[in-house]
């Protein structure tokens, strides 16, 4: 829908459907991408046309009214109008500490469009041990999946 691209930049990644099934939010990576980047987030449509949201530092996705990303590893949340697509308000922070894969501008996160949000924390260098814990919005802990002691989850 954006063309073959015949040049190394910019890198077109991380495309996510808006509500209406037309508009898609996607990643225009430029440079190293990153905090500090020219990389942007872009709207675009099945009939080709495209625009510019926001600077980019992560993925971004829509949910319950916002655009989720990640900044300087906090998952942020900023108001959104999906069918005028405009920015409708201030960013803010939902989470800290959120896994960024900064070679592939990917943070590890995922919204339902009722605003159900699962997401790892973590530095690139950690090691992998984890767990899956589900939370209720006010942060507390519900339900765990496995150990950090012995980095597996069983379902």
């Amino acid at each position: 829908v954006t063309g073959v691209q015949t040049c190394a930049l910019p890198i077109y990644r991380h495309p996510r459907f808006l509500p209406d099934g037309e508009h898609f939010l996607f990643v225009a990576r430029i440079g190293g991408g990153g905090v500090g980047s020219n990389s942007r987030v872009k709207i675009g449509s099945l009939t080709g046309e495209v625009g510019e949201l926001m600077p980019a530092s992560s993925n971004v996705e829509y949910a319950a009214g916002h655009l989720l990303y990640v900044f300087d590893q906090m998952l942020m949340a900023r108001p959104f109008d999906p069918t005028s697509h405009e920015i409708t308000g201030e960013a803010f922070p939902l989470a800290e500490n959120i896994y960024v894969d900064m070679g592939a501008l990917l943070g590890s996160f995922s919204a339902s469009e009722q605003g159900t949000l699962a997401y790892q924390t973590g530095a690139a260098r950690e090691s992998l041990q984890s767990s899956v814990q589900w939370r209720d919005r006010s942060g507390n802990l519900l339900a765990e999946i496995g150990s950090p002691e012995i980095g597996r989850a069983h379902v």
